[in-house]
Formats: structure tokens, sequence, C-alpha cells
């Protein structure tokens, strides 16, 4: 917020500066002009109210302690509230008491109103930011447990593809399928009876391959 253009649309609207002319506008008609100074400004008219008491106060302080003569101070906006000047002099001193030396106080320059808003602004900043990476952070977990799922979901796939070409493979085996044909047999062979005939069967395979084999080559 600039506060020269504060100053200016102020300037511009005499019954909110001018205290003869303040008493004269009703309560709503002063409102109406806080109201068109809002919108100007682009601010609410309660942070605007209190930014103009501020700089009011501040001027007062300056002119009450120069006893009202000319004076060059360090304050920004002197100049600019000087059409504030005769309202400041001749306006009534509040009852005091006179005999008591009034300390002086220096205006305040730094408008704390101002850095009050922007502590808020900056904390109001910093807990979007902390929302939008907890967000972020939500979403990559999310994108992790899809992918997770994903990948076992295709490495389940693959695992019974696998099978399936097996089961294929071991229908279409001939010596597969026959060993098979007698696994209903040997299950009415007594218990202490196969291992014997286990090894008689291993020696009938054993002799057919190798034993004959060998003497199909000696015949040569």
């Amino acid at each position: 917020m600039n506060n020269f253009d504060l100053i200016e649309q102020i300037h511009l609207r005499l019954p909110l500066w001018d205290k003869v002319h303040s008493e004269k506008t009703d309560t709503s008609m002063r409102e109406e002009l806080w109201d068109e100074v809002a919108h100007v400004m682009g601010c609410s008219k309660e942070i605007l109210k209190s930014r103009w008491k501020n700089l009011r106060d501040s001027y007062r302080k300056i002119i009450r302690k120069s006893d009202g003569r000319e004076s060059d101070p360090k304050w920004p906006y002197y100049n600019a509230m000087e059409f504030m000047r005769e309202i400041t002099i001749n306006a009534r001193p509040k009852v005091m008491d006179i005999t008591r030396k009034v300390p002086s106080i220096e205006p305040d320059y730094s408008l704390t109103l101002v850095r009050d808003n922007e502590d808020s602004i900056d904390h109001i900043s910093d807990g979007i930011k902390q929302e939008k990476s907890l967000k972020r952070h939500a979403a990559d977990d999310l994108v992790t447990q899809f992918l997770e799922i994903e990948s076992e979901k295709s490495q389940a796939e693959h695992e019974k593809a696998a099978a399936a070409a097996v089961a294929r493979h071991l229908y279409d085996d001939d010596d597969y399928q026959f060993l098979v044909s007698l696994q209903p047999h040997l299950k009415q062979v007594a218990l202490n009876r196969k291992l014997p005939l286990r090894m008689k069967i291993e020696q009938l395979v054993y002799d057919e391959i190798y034993a004959h084999g060998a003497a199909t080559n000696c015949s040569y």
C-alpha cells in the first residue's frame, strides 16, 4: 500500500480529515467516502482507517513538538500532510495537568501496522507452502504405491504364464503321462514294498539306457 496515495485520497474528501466538516456530515456519508477510498486503494477500509490514524497521529506529534513552527523533520510524509497543519494547531488540547512537564514523544516512523500485516502475510505464505509440500509428498507416495502394485501384478502374471507353459509341455510329453498313469497303481503297493519296487524300476531304466547301449556298441 502506498501511503502517499492514501494521503491524497483522504485530502480529496474533506469530511474525512476536517473536524468541522466531519461534524456536519452524517456517519453513513463518511462511511460511503471511506468505501470510495477503499475501492481506489484496493484495500479494506478498516485497514485504511487504522493506517490513516497512524499517519495523522504522527503528524500531530511533530507539529506539537515544534509548537506549530515550520520545521523540516525526517518523517517522509511531513510535506504531504501539511494540509492538516491549521486544524492541528487550532485543535483544542485535552484537559491535562499543565504543572507537569509533558515528556517529548518522537513520532512513530515505523508504522507498525504495516509490519504486522507483512508478518501475517509471511505466516500465511509459509502455511500455504507447507500444505503444498505435504500434498506433493502424498502424491509421490501414491505414485510409488501404484508402481509397486503394478510390478507385483506383472510378476504374478509372468509366473502364471511360465507355469501354464510348463503344464502345456508336460501334457504333450508321453513319458510324463505314462509315469502319471502308474501313480494310482503305486498307491496300492504296501509301504514296505515301495522302496524295492522303485529300485527295480530304476534298475530296469538303467539297464535299458546304459547296459543295452554298451552291448550294442560292442556288437560292432
